[in-house]
This record gives C-alpha cells, structure tokens and sequence, in this order.
C-alpha cells in the first residue's frame, strides 16, 4: 500500500495536476488539414439579359494536401466573433450534418502600407486568388468532409458565403 506521508507534497500536487491533462491529451487528438484555395475564372453565360457584372465570374476550388493526427488539442475558441477577414471551417458527417466548426484567419487577405512622401502611412487590402492554409480541427471518425465559408456582412447580420468543399480522405492522418 502506498504512504502518502513519505510522499512530498509538491509530487502529489504535480501528478494531481497533471493527470487530467495527459488523459485528456490521450482520449482528445486533432487532425490538422493542409488546404489549398484556389479562385478560377469561370467562362461567362451569355444571353441577351447578360450584364457587364454578370461577365466576370470566379469559382474556388478547395483542396486537400495532406492530413495529419495529433494528439495535442485543437485551438480553444472561447469567444469567437465573426468578420469579412476570417473564413468559417465547418465540419460534416457522411449524411451532410454540421458536425464541428470553427473560425480561422482568411489566408488569402494580405495587408500591404507605404509611406508617401511627407511620411503618412497609407494601407491597402489586397485578396490573393490562391492561399495554402492549415486547419485544425478535433479528430472525430464522423468527420468526411469540409466545407469553407466567407462571412459577409449585409449591413444586420452576417451571412455566409460557400467558397468552397472538400472531402476528406476515408483513411485519416496520411502525410
């Protein structure tokens, strides 16, 4: 039988400690996906109602590179709030059902500022037409596909737009 009295006090308070942690980590893996976003010209549809807006369209292609499994824990989001520079992973079971989301920065947005002449600083957002990104996301044998969102705002509320879906490898954590 084991003597707590013979036992320091502070490696019964660093085992009390962090045995929740290392079970947690045990039961609790994430996948962590490398996603390529492509954005494509797509040939215009003409008819006799085309409009010039109607002319220029593009379509995203959403791709999986690799997939890993982790046994760290996926990034806590304990207060996410939405914005037009962030994209919306949401994950999908089999039968199409919403599993599991979560909110990432738009890769795709890059930030470019110059200095003019009598030092002001002047800032433009620029968004590439194609970003290799990673998402996380906790290991969950439901999980089969991926769609991406871009959250837009209407002026009341933010509405999200489909930019793109992949489907998930069926054999998990290749590299």
């Amino acid at each position: 039988m084991l003597c707590l009295k013979r036992i320091p006090p502070f490696i019964i308070l660093i085992v009390l400690c962090l045995s929740p942690t290392l079970v947690y980590a045990e039961e609790n893996k994430s996948r962590t996906f490398i996603v390529e976003m492509t954005e494509v010209l797509t040939p215009p549809v003409l008819t006799p109602n085309t409009r010039l807006s109607d002319l220029i369209t593009t379509e995203t292609h959403v791709n999986i590179r690799s997939e890993t499994v982790s046994t760290e824990r996926p990034p806590r989001q304990r207060n996410p709030e939405l914005s037009e520079d962030q994209l919306v992973v949401i994950g999908l079971d089999n039968a199409g059902i919403e599993i599991m989301r979560t909110l990432i920065l738009d890769p795709r947005f890059v930030r470019s500022e110059a200095f003019d002449a009598d030092g002001i600083v002047s800032s433009e957002k620029h968004l590439l037409t194609e970003a290799v990104f990673g998402v996380t996301l906790p290991d969950n044998e439901r999980l089969s596909s991926i769609e991406i969102y871009q959250p837009h705002w209407n002026g009341q509320q933010y509405l999200l737009r489909l930019q793109g879906k992949a489907t998930l490898s069926q054999q998990g954590g290749k590299q």
